[in-house]
């Protein structure tokens, strides 16, 4: 998960950042002939850091 802050210079109370994340599966054994990649989660979310523990994201 990357996230990336977009209006202050970390992200700290009253940051809007930018998150992204990635998440592959890979499947391994003899049953696997083809696909070793099974998943693939992958999102974006916009988020605002309200408090120094709280913060609230939108994915999109």
């Amino acid at each position: 998960m990357v996230n990336i802050s977009i209006n202050k210079p970390t992200i700290i109370k009253g940051a809007t950042f930018l998150s992204i994340y990635d998440e592959p599966f890979i499947s391994f054994g003899d049953a696997i002939k083809n696909n070793h990649l099974d998943q693939n989660r992958f999102y974006v979310a916009l988020g605002y850091q309200y408090s120094v523990k709280g913060n609230i994201s939108w994915v999109t």
